[in-house]
């Protein structure tokens, strides 16, 4: 039994380990800011756009700013983007006839034009203690096959960026329950230039691409942190622990034998 005690030892710290690196240590948005929301509206063909500042429910520094812009491309549709205390949300209906719709939101500094984006962040450091960048509570729908989702970091300028392809449609299709997506800074490609250095970012665009009849929800806010990893039950321990105690009753009958 007492060589078994290291054993469970280790199993003991690693997971403890592991929890505990289990939390956000960066807000980029948690959308309760401006209290009295933001949104843009298209019904039918037509784009609308939409900036605000951010006062509270993020870390990125100096006065920052939130850019929103949706384009749709035809048929009936009624497409939206808004922000309500604490909920991002993006709806796209009435998409028939090949009509599609696309969707953005940037974090681009304080230059009150949400038609022209920017690389006024300063150089945020998401990297430093992070592994990457992560949704909570996302809540969607998609009935035109996969919901695509880009997200990218900028820095220096428009012309040094990374990009992650997040495919949604895999994880929620038409069920409406909340899930957390995590987006590993390796999940990244450049694309453009030099790429993004996640240190010094100076600015960050989430879209859409074109794509049809679909919803989307960011309740819990966007943050750069690190993966939330599976809690370790208590059944599990027990397990654990029934393992050790019948090896070591095993050993003790074999020793009694001899």
């Amino acid at each position: 039994m007492r060589r078994l005690l290291p054993i469970f030892a280790v199993v003991l710290i690693s997971q403890m380990a592991l929890a505990n690196t289990a939390k956000a240590t960066f807000v980029i948005d948690e959308f309760t800011s401006p209290m009295g929301g933001q949104s843009a509206l298209s019904v039918g063909a037509g784009s609308d756009t939409d900036f605000v500042d951010i006062t509270s429910g993020t870390d990125l520094p100096g006065t920052v700013e939130r850019d929103i812009g949706i384009t749709a491309t035809g048929g009936t549709t009624i497409l939206s983007a808004n922000v309500t205390p604490g909920v991002f949300g993006y709806s796209f209906t009435g998409g028939g006839g090949g009509a599609t719709s696309s969707f953005f939101v940037d974090w681009d500094g304080d230059d009150n034009d949400a038609t022209t984006q920017g690389v006024g962040l300063g150089g945020v450091d998401l990297a430093t203690g992070n592994l990457g960048i992560f949704f909570k509570d996302v809540i969607g729908s998609s009935s035109s096959g996969d919901f695509i989702l880009h997200l990218t970091m900028y820095t220096g300028s428009l012309a040094n960026f990374s990009t992650a392809v997040i495919n949604l449609g895999t994880v929620y299709g038409t069920v409406m329950t909340p899930i957390d997506v995590f987006v590993p800074f390796t999940d990244f490609t450049v694309i453009g230039g030099l790429g993004a250095d996640f240190s010094d970012v100076d600015s960050i665009r989430l879209a859409r691409p074109a794509g049809g009849n679909a919803t989307f929800d960011v309740e819990g806010g966007i943050f750069a942190g690190n993966p939330v990893p599976e809690p370790f039950s208590l059944a599990a321990w027990l397990g654990v622990a029934g393992v050790a105690g019948a090896l070591g009753l095993r050993k003790r009958s074999r020793a009694a034998v001899v």
